[in-house]
C-alpha cells in the first residue's frame, strides 16, 4: 500500500488506481498542484510495493528537469534517492512487510530536499553510520558493500539526520558545483565553472584541494559568472585551506576577474598574497612563473 500527500492534500485513488503504478504517476503529473514551481510530495510506502517508491523518484527527476536543474544534479538525486530508499526498506523495515517507509520530496527552483524516514522507533545517525562505513572500508578497501551513505555524502550538497533521528535528509541546490582540475608539474588549477554560491561549494573545493597538498594551488574564479555574490562567510574556508597548504610549504592563490561587477568580488577581502587578477600575477604569487607559456596554451589567455 502507498499513501500520497501532495502539497498537504491527500491524494485519493480508486482501488484500481492503487493497484496501478502507471495510474498513480499519471495522476500526479496531471495534478495542478504538481505544475507549481513549489511543491512537496509525501508518501508512506510498504516494502511490498517498493517499486512504486522508485517511480516517485523518477517523477521527481522529471520535475527537477522542468525546474532547470543541471543533468549532474538529476543524476545525483536519482542515485541518492535509490540508495536512501533501499536502505530504509532493508534496514528500517527488515522482514516486517507491514511497516512503512516515509519519503518527503520538496521541490522548488532553488533546491530539492529528500527526506527518507524509517518506521517509528528505528533511529539513525548519519555521522555514526559514515564513521562506521569509512572505518570498515579502511580495514577492507575491496569490500563490495558499505559505501552507500559515503556515496550520498559526496553526491548531495548537504546530508544529515532528521531532527527525530529516525531518518536522513539530503539537499541538492541549484546551481550545482562544477569544477575543472588541471595538473601541470608543481601546480594544480581548480577552475570554478559554476555553483560558487552553492552552500556546498567551499566543502567541495576544499575536498578537491586536499588531494594536492604537495603542490601549489590556483583557485580559478576568473571566468565564473553569476547574478549572486559569493557569501562572505565562506572566506574563512579559503583562509583555512591556505593555512593547511602553508604547513606543507605550498601556496594557495585565488584568481579573480578585476571587473567591479565580478560575481565573486567579496573574495578580494582575502589577504593580498592570496589574491590575483591576472594569470601572470597568479603564477608569480604561486612561484610558478616558469609555466606562463603552458598556461597561456591551456587557458588561451
Amino acid at each position: 500500500m502507498i499513501d500520497i500527500v501532495l502539497n498537504a492534500a491527500k491524494i485519493a485513488f480508486s482501488e484500481d488506481a492503487r493497484k496501478s503504478a502507471s495510474a498513480l504517476i499519471d495522476f500526479i503529473r496531471r495534478s495542478p498542484e504538481w505544475q507549481k514551481d513549489f511543491c512537496t510530495l509525501e508518501a508512506k510506502i510498504e516494502p511490498r510495493v517498493s517499486e512504486q517508491a522508485y517511480l516517485l523518484g523518477e517523477i521527481a527527476v522529471e520535475k527537477m528537469r522542468t525546474l532547470q536543474f543541471a543533468d549532474v544534479s538529476l543524476g545525483a538525486f536519482r542515485a541518492s534517492y535509490t540508495e536512501l530508499v533501499t536502505n530504509a526498506f532493508e534496514h528500517g523495515c527488515g522482514k516486517d512487510k507491514n511497516k512503512k517507509v516515509s519519503v518527503t520530496i520538496e521541490l522548488n527552483p532553488h533546491y530539492v530536499s529528500l527526506t527518507v524516514t524509517n518506521p517509528k522507533g528505528k533511529k539513525f545517525s548519519v555521522i555514526k553510520c559514515l564513521e562506521e562505513q569509512r572505518a570498515a572500508l579502511s580495514r577492507n578497501p575491496s569490500a563490495r558493500t558499505g559505501r552507500g551513505l559515503i556515496l550520498v555524502r559526496e553526491l548531495a550538497d548537504n546530508l544529515d539526520s532528521t531532527s527525530e533521528s529516525e531518518g536522513v535528509k539530503a539537499i541538492f541546490y541549484r546551481p550545482s558545483v562544477s569544477l575543472k582540475i588541471d595538473e601541470i608539474e608543481d601546480l594544480v588549477i581548480i577552475e570554478v565553472i559554476d555553483g560558487a554560491i552553492n552552500p556546498s561549494a567551499s566543502r567541495r573545493i576544499t575536498e578537491a584541494a586536499h588531494r594536492f597538498l604537495n603542490r601549489n594551488l590556483i583557485l580559478d574564479f576568473y571566468k565564473y559568472k553569476s547574478e549572486k555574490e559569493h557569501a562572505t562567510e565562506l572566506l574563512r574556508s579559503y583562509l583555512d585551506l591556505n593555512a593547511v597548504f602553508e604547513e606543507t610549504g605550498k601556496r594557495v592563490v585565488i584568481l579573480l576577474n578585476p571587473s567591479p561587477s565580478s560575481a565573486v568580488a567579496s573574495l578580494n577581502m582575502l589577504p593580498p598574497a592570496m589574491v590575483a587578477h591576472s594569470w601572470d600575477e597568479a603564477l608569480a604569487k604561486s612561484n610558478q612563473a616558469q609555466l606562463r607559456k603552458r598556461i597561456k596554451q591551456l587557458k588561451g589567455s
